[in-house]
């Protein structure tokens, strides 16, 4: 028979089985990580380190990178983005496909304790969304902060694009809401008080503003 908790009796012996797993939990490496996620709720960011993020990336099932390439991300050529200012790059860069659930994200930010979130968008030239509640970089400006989604329930509905953007802690964004009107590149400039989106000077793939600093994480395999 079964008992609640997932205790199977069977002549005499048991069997403990989880029948609800967590995949990103159980790839967590630092206690740091597994501390801040046992002490999350659902669908809230929770800050990792590197070495969990890297973890994640390299063994979830189905996972896929967007945004930056590993190399571009960990390099130091400068400083992170400023507040006010969304990231993007190369549209088959950002690209994500149908059913993906956003689970982790790093980015760059150039601010202490800001606001930083991950956005989302059906059309390249278009209107981005942000998705879950926004993250905090605290202290950290001089590398990447590195965030995992608790048991997200976030997933693309038709294949689309991701980025991330960042405010002042004042000007949180709740999720859901779309900040952006415009397509966002490099030097596209965020408006808090309208939450516009508009065009700058330069584009992603000439880099010649800041460079963007992001990578997200997606799968279509939820395992949690």
């Amino acid at each position: 028979m079964i008992i609640s908790g997932g205790i199977q009796l069977t002549s005499g012996s048991f069997i403990a089985t989880n029948n609800s797993p967590d995949g990103i939990f159980s790839l967590l490496v630092t206690n740091q990580a597994i501390s801040a996620y046992n002490a999350a709720q659902p669908n809230t960011w929770v800050t990792v380190l590197c070495a969990d993020y890297f973890n994640i990336q390299n063994k979830l099932a189905s996972v896929k990178a967007a945004g930056m390439t590993n190399t571009q991300l960990l390099c130091t050529f400068d400083s992170g983005f400023a507040a006010g200012y969304a990231t993007i790059t190369s549209q088959q860069a950002s690209s994500a496909v149908t059913g993906s659930y956003i689970v982790a994200f790093a980015a760059r930010p150039g601010q202490i304790n800001s606001s930083v979130f991950p956005l989302y968008s059906y059309t390249y030239e278009g209107l981005y969304s942000t998705a879950a509640l926004s993250a905090s970089n605290g202290p950290n400006i001089a590398t990447n902060s590195y965030f995992v989604l608790k048991q997200s329930n976030v997933s693309l509905s038709a294949n689309g694009f991701v980025s991330v953007g960042m405010t002042s802690t004042s000007n949180y964004l709740p999720p859901g809401s779309s900040p952006f009107v415009q397509y966002i590149n490099a030097s596209s400039h965020y408006d808090p008080a309208n939450k516009l989106g508009y065009w700058g000077p330069s584009s992603w793939t000439g880099y010649t503003g800041a460079w963007p600093y992001f990578q997200m994480l997606t799968t279509t395999n939820k395992q949690w």
